[in-house]
């Protein structure tokens, strides 16, 4: 998916500043002054953003999910007194669900350790054993500090068991970055599901995104 992304935002992209070009072309020639290339190049980019930005949302709120072996739920933020954020406990949740309905028959919980100093993985497995899983559907990665090290972590999991398929759960503005690492790492059918968790805070989540993007895309 991080491939079809990038072709498509490229290609758009090209569509729109050649429709540009050939519109302005002759008043461009009579006056550089009213299409400079420094307008250009902010046009090129807030487009780029707007396009990609766009593209990674609708692909975050368009579930895939399809029987997979495992289904891993990314982790994040644990309160000081061991309780899930609201916005983990809503992945955990999700991923709860799909283990409910059938649709995976181990849960992977994978995360690091913030500065509240409790292993995101261990905080994980305890709420989904209290909402009723079997502990021995439950897989633990603690060392799962960003995305790019659980999908990493996930693979020597995955190797281990025998897994080829699982579905990503994450926000759903973090699902084409999380989906585009498990694919480049070669894990096997990747499907993805995201939790229904919104914030204020997602607009600077969505922006960071779509830096993120790229530099796993070519960083990793």
């Amino acid at each position: 998916m991080g491939g079809v992304l990038l072709i498509m935002s490229i290609m758009i992209l090209y569509i729109i500043i050649g429709l540009l070009s050939g519109k302005r072309s002759g008043s461009f020639r009579r006056s550089k002054k009213k299409v400079s290339h420094i307008k250009l190049m902010i046009l090129f980019g807030l487009s780029w953003f707007a396009i990609q930005s766009a593209m990674i949302c609708y692909d975050g709120f368009n579930d895939e999910v399809s029987k997979s072996d495992a289904v891993l739920i990314l982790g994040n933020k644990v309160n000081e007194d061991g309780s899930l954020s609201l916005r983990l406990k809503s992945r955990v949740d999700k991923g709860y669900d799909i283990y409910c309905q059938g649709l995976a028959e181990k849960i992977v919980v994978s995360g690091g350790k913030g500065k509240e100093g409790i292993p995101e993985g261990s905080a994980m497995k305890e709420y989904l054993v209290r909402k009723g899983a079997e502990p021995k559907d439950i897989l633990i990665d603690n060392y799962g500090i960003n995305t790019y090290w659980s999908a990493r972590n996930y693979k020597e999991i995955a190797e281990c068991y025998e897994f080829n398929s699982v579905i990503v759960v994450s926000q759903y503005h973090h699902i084409s970055r999380s989906k585009m690492i498990f694919n480049k790492l070669k894990v096997g059918d990747v499907s993805s599901a995201h939790c229904c968790y919104f914030e204020l805070s997602d607009a600077y989540s969505i922006f960071r995104e779509f830096f993120a993007f790229y530099k796993y895309l070519i960083w990793y």
